[in-house]
Parts: structure tokens; sequence; C-alpha cells
């Protein structure tokens, strides 16, 4: 916080100790007021899941008949409020001249983000933290960058409606 610029970011208060130190040395010399860690960012399986995907860790629609289906869109490849809650954390970073967000995640979580052009770069082994997470990083000119088009509309919209 503002008010306290030594106060520990979360992963560091909770996974210090498993991270070796050369894996952040890159933050050594930035400003601290310029580094923000998104932490406990998540979507309840209720949102993520419709009926059929309880046991995909994908989302697809993969159990239901072909005949439920009425269009292809139908079956969800889209991770709509998990992307929505990644733009709107971009959003907040960049307006707050962020430059680099740190994240404990899931290696698998980064990889599907990375589909929509949200490039983490891994840079800690995974630990055993509230299931398999490494440290990850994105720094501001990475995000903006690697946006896919398709995103570039949306994160105008969620951009906006944080700004209103």
């Amino acid at each position: 916080p503002a008010s306290n610029r030594n106060a520990l970011m979360p992963f560091e208060a909770n996974c210090l100790p498993m991270i070796k130190s050369a894996d952040l040395s890159f933050l050594a010399n930035q400003d601290r007021h310029h580094i923000g860690e998104l932490s406990r960012l998540s979507v309840l399986n209720f949102f993520r899941r419709r009926a059929g995907e309880e046991n995909n860790p994908y989302g697809f629609n993969l159990g239901i008949p072909p005949d439920y289906i009425v269009d292809i869109d139908e079956k969800r490849s889209y991770p709509l409020i998990a992307i929505a809650l990644y733009m709107a954390s971009a959003s907040i970073a960049i307006n707050n001249n962020i430059q680099f967000v740190l994240v404990m995640m899931e290696p698998r979580l980064a990889k599907h983000l990375s589909r929509y052009g949200i490039c983490f770069m891994q840079i800690s082994e995974a630990i055993d933290y509230h299931g398999e997470r490494a440290l990850f990083y994105i720094d501001n000119p990475t995000l903006v960058a690697n946006f896919k088009s398709e995103l570039e509309e949306f994160y105008q919209l969620v951009d906006s409606q944080l700004k209103s």
C-alpha cells in the first residue's frame, strides 16, 4: 500500500523461502510502487462449469448429447469470466503505472492464458501452495504488445467500465 512501502506482498510473506532469490533478481532495481501482485483471483466452480463439465479441466461440454447443442458456439472454449478478471486486473495495473505484476498460479493456467495473449513468464519452480503453483510475472509492455486482436475491444470495454 502507498502508506506502507515496506509492507510485504503476499508472495513475499507466504512463499519467499521456497523461491530462489536469483529468480527475483530482475526486480532488485525496480521501485516497489511499480510492482504489484495479483492475489487470490479465482472463479468459483459454479460459474466455470456447466452441466457435464465437472471433470474436464478445459471446460468443454463434451458429456452432453449432440442433439442438446443448438449452436457449436455453445460448446464453451472461451473462459469469459476469467478473462474479464484478468482484463480488469490489467486495466488497474496500467492505469496505476504498475510495470510488473507477479502472481502465484497453476502453470496450466498460465499456459491457457497465453493462448489469449496474456503471456506470463514463470520465474520459479512449481511448489505446493494450495495445489501446484509457481511464481509468474508479466510486465506492462509485454501485456499490451501481446493482446490478441479479439481481446483488444474487450479490454477497452472493461477498461472504460472501470474508469467510469
